[in-house]
Formats: C-alpha cells, structure tokens, sequence
C-alpha cells in the first residue's frame, strides 16, 4: 500500500481502499492482515478464532477520506465576464478543502485513541469528560491529555516506535504540523499562497501513513491494557 501513488486512484474510493486495519476481537491487537477477514482464522497474537472480521477504524474515517478524494480531484472551471470558460492558472488549483480534512482527520483518529484509551482503563464517563473539558482543543489533547493517558509524551512516543518498529512516525508527524501551520496561515492570516498544491498531493500519499501511525499507538498504548486484563482474567481461572 506505501508503494501505491494515492494521487492517481480516482475510479476506487480511497475509503474503501485503505479500509485495510482489522482489530482482534480478543486482545486488540490490530494489523492488515487479510486473513482476519475469514471466519475462524486465528489471531498470530494471541491465537483467538476470527469473527470475520473487525475493522478498526470507524467509518467516519473513510467517508472523510472518500470526501477528500472526491474534492482533490474536481477541477473547477471559472468562466469569464461573458460566461466563457477560462484557463485560469490557478482555476481548479485551490485544494484548500483537502487541507481542511487532511488536518480533521487528524484530529478525529486522536480522539478515537483517546476514547479507546478511556475504555481499556476503564475511565468513568464523568471524569472522562471532566478530561476533555480540562483539554478542549487538539494541541492541548495532544500535549497533556495524551500524556496523562499514557506516562509519555506525544514526541517521545513517535520516537520509541520508530527505534522499535522501524518506522519514520516522528517524519509523518512533522509533515502533520507543516500542513497545520499552512491551514492556520491560510484562515487566520489570509495567506492565500500558503496552500500548495504539492502540499495537497502529499496530504493524499500521506493518507495511508496517517492511519498506520494510529494503529502503531493503538498497538503500543492501547491492546497492552487489554493484554494484562487477559492475563489477569487467565490467572484468576486457574486459581479457581
């Protein structure tokens, strides 16, 4: 899927495309393994039969990705005072809009962690949403509600995984900010040359790295809660 230019899919809806990230019923665990899909196939984590198959992310987020598939390749044609079209050089060349879902779904896929991370802590939902309220907006979620979830800061995570799983989260996650910075150039200065269109064609070949990195968060802070639960449940049964 990282080898596929994202850009030049326009017959295939993106959301269906990259619906690849499947969850185990049992131990949370996600991954892309297509095997997950068949009734009975068993999890290479922990060894549990397959349901036919669990998605992991929600459908809000590849209706959104579908969205920004559909706006990145519409060209808008701009007519003259006499009702002609022109070819403007910068006529269907504003991909704004793809910038404003790029960086909203950003936002969507860390507050799906951040419930995730609620729910495998077992958090109750009045000091959930004391939470949330105490961090309303995203730079905040991300610099301290995170790490009150977590014991570890948003950065220092990235960088743990990379050394681990040999990713390059902490690369993605700079390229995430220079497309946050465009956006808030864009609509709070009104810095109209902000927005490029290279930045737009790389916020769609980043697409399927956007998802990769919340399943490696997932991984990493979320299906070890529910891990230790397992264990914990296993060892009561022997016991008894």
């Amino acid at each position: 899927m990282k080898s596929i230019d994202l850009t030049r899919i326009k017959d295939r809806s993106l959301g269906e495309m990259l619906n690849v990230f499947y969850v185990c019923q049992k131990c949370r665990v996600v991954d892309s393994d297509h095997g997950r899909l068949e009734e009975g196939y068993r999890c290479a984590a922990c060894g549990d039969p397959s349901n036919a198959g669990w998605s992991y992310f929600s459908t809000q987020v590849f209706s959104l990705i579908t969205l920004m598939q559909g706006f990145y390749h519409t060209r808008q044609d701009i007519p003259d005072e006499f009702g002609e079209k022109q070819d403007q050089w910068w006529a269907g060349r504003i991909k704004l809009p793809v910038i404003i879902f790029f960086t909203t779904l950003r936002e969507l896929l860390l507050n799906n962690l951040i419930d995730e991370l609620f729910t495998a802590r077992k958090i109750e939902s009045d000091i959930c949403e004391r939470l949330l309220k105490d961090s309303p907006t995203h730079k905040q979620r991300l610099d301290k509600l995170f790490q009150t979830l977590t014991g570890e800061k948003w950065e220092a995570a990235l960088k743990a995984i990379d050394l681990k799983e040999n990713t390059k989260l902490v690369n993605l996650d700079k390229f995430i900010m220079q497309v946050v910075t465009a956006r808030n150039d864009f609509l709070h200065a009104g810095n109209t040359w902000a927005v490029k269109d290279q930045l737009a064609d790389e916020c769609i070949r980043n697409l399927y790295s956007m998802l990769d990195l919340h399943a490696h968060l997932h991984n990493w802070f979320v299906a070890p809660l529910y891990a230790w639960e397992l264990a914990v449940n296993i060892e009561k049964e022997e016991k008894a």
